[in-house]
């Protein structure tokens, strides 16, 4: 009897007549597939490549993974392809190794990002900044021009004269100025709190707008910015006038005076002795003179020792030898011996002619005598 092998479908006889091999439907061009023939035991289909499916009619459709996939897992954007998709980065971000994510590119890492001073980076981009005492040239947004603090803030430095310096500026103060730091200007000095001394023991300090000023008490002079002693015997005329030594005090000076003279406001004048008191006496008119007085006295007086006393007349034997010489004040008195008698011519004792005097020696002669006479008789 004859025997006769069959194959299933997808299946076909070998040589042997009893061995079943598969046919290879995708090799032999049986399927018209669009993307991938499958070769199956007995059998063949079609798969579409990643990123399509199989629509209706068996044809590959395009997968939008944008859409099917909220946003295909991009973190920012997402743009589909045939088969695929891509994930978008914006301008200054970059896409990590993920394929999805998206990181921002720190500008500033390289080349400081162009800028010429300070790069701020941010999310996308970066910003150029500049150091304090510069601003940003807008003509390129990179570039930092010196600010002139001069000559956009007026008066910066108040008191003093405001000098540009690239980045900055600085302040050359006015005298009595200094520069307060965390003020940036020239602020006024107070002299006055600054040194208590500053005027010195003879003056008191008032502080003045850029400067100060002393007051000085009497007997003190403003010199080499502090009230010193003033030295009034050598200024000028002496004070105490012509008769008086000037010695100078701390402050002020005195005077010593002259005999006849006294310190009277601030000098020496004449000392009027005939004012109060009568130095001469009451025998006698006193007239002042320039540093002493003189006394004026009546007759019978004289002037001993600025005082007007009694002249004893009688020391000079004024009544002559015949007489008592008596001295009464401002006087004196002859009391002539017997037989002289005064005469009114030079107030002496002039001897008596007694023998002139009728009847003297009746009957006899009479001779004179000095002080007497004598008779002579017939």
């Amino acid at each position: 009897m004859q025997v006769f092998c069959l194959c299933p479908d997808g299946f076909h006889l070998e040589g042997d007549w009893k061995t079943c091999v598969d046919v290879d439907e995708c090799r032999e061009g049986q399927l018209a597939c669009q993307h991938r023939c499958i070769n199956t035991p007995g059998s063949a289909h079609c798969e579409s490549d990643d990123g399509y499916r199989k629509g209706e009619g068996g044809n590959c459709t395009d997968v939008d993974e944008c859409e099917a996939n909220d946003g295909g897992g991009c973190s920012h954007g997402c743009r589909n392809s045939p088969g695929s998709y891509e994930c978008l980065c914006p301008a200054g971000s970059d896409l990590l190794e993920d394929g999805k994510t998206c990181s921002d590119r720190d500008e500033c890492a390289r080349d400081n990002g162009g800028c010429a001073q300070i790069c701020i980076n941010r999310e996308g981009g970066r910003t150029c900044g500049c150091f304090s005492g510069y601003r940003v040239d807008h003509a390129d947004n990179r570039t930092c021009l010196d600010v002139d603090e001069c000559d956009e803030i007026p008066d910066l430095c108040g008191h003093g004269d405001c000098l540009n310096e690239p980045g900055s500026y600085r302040c050359e103060c006015h005298p009595g100025f200094a520069l307060v730091e965390w003020e940036g200007s020239c602020q006024d000095v107070d002299e006055c709190e600054e040194d208590r001394e500053r005027c010195g023991e003879g003056g008191s300090c008032q502080n003045l707008l850029g400067s100060y000023d002393c007051d000085c008490r009497h007997g003190y002079l403003f010199r080499d910015g502090k009230c010193r002693d003033l030295d009034e015997c050598v200024q000028g005329d002496n004070p105490c006038g012509e008769e008086g030594d000037c010695e100078n005090l701390t402050p002020g000076y005195t005077c010593s005076c002259r005999s006849g003279y006294i310190f009277q406001k601030g000098t020496c004048v004449d000392l009027d002795e005939c004012e109060g008191a009568a130095p001469c006496g009451r025998h006698g008119t006193c007239l002042n003179t320039r540093g002493s007085y003189r006394c004026l006295c009546r007759d019978g007086f004289e002037d001993v020792g600025g005082r007007c006393v009694d002249v004893d007349e009688c020391s000079e034997l004024p009544c002559g030898r015949h007489a008592d010489c008596l001295n009464t004040e401002g006087s004196y008195q002859c009391d002539c011996h017997q037989g002289y008698l005064l005469a009114l011519g030079d107030g002496r004792c002039h001897d008596v002619d007694e023998c002139a005097v009728l009847g003297v020696c009746s009957n006899g002669e009479c001779r004179n005598l000095p002080g007497s006479y004598e008779c002579f008789c017939r």
